[in-house]
């Protein structure tokens, strides 16, 4: 039980750490000046899509979209888009469990190149 959670965070980095005081039952696994790192998920889902946000692409008009199919021929799939986490996000429409999507490879060096080789130039990262 989290009996108390400090009001001010301390700042490493890029990382913010908050002290908490937590109540536990006896263990002879604890020991003198134990400490834990405890992640608290701020959304969690059941049986819902999700894709990286790194898959996720958004039109002239702000609309989502993805690529799915084959890499060297890829489809514009439009998709509703629910919660995320900044890494990952919901899908609420547009996909099923289990399609393949495409991630656009950007040309790190397509500033250099000027219009002509700039954006995703066909490669792609598959995930499932």
């Amino acid at each position: 039980t989290i009996t108390n959670i400090s009001n001010q965070a301390i700042r490493v980095g890029d990382l913010s750490y908050f002290t908490a005081e937590v109540l536990l039952e006896k263990s002879a696994d604890l020991r003198l000046g134990l400490s834990a790192e405890v992640k608290v998920p701020n959304i969690s889902q059941l049986g819902v899509v999700t894709i990286s946000v790194n898959a996720l692409q958004f039109d002239v008009e702000n609309k989502p979209f993805v690529f799915t199919g084959a890499a060297n021929n890829p489809d514009r799939q439009k998709v509703e888009i629910g919660k995320n986490d900044g890494k990952i996000v919901e899908i609420i429409g547009g996909l099923a469990a289990g399609e393949v999507v495409l991630i656009p490879v950007q040309d790190p060096f397509a500033f250099m190149m000027g219009p002509q080789g700039g954006g995703a130039r066909g490669q792609v990262n598959v995930i499932e």
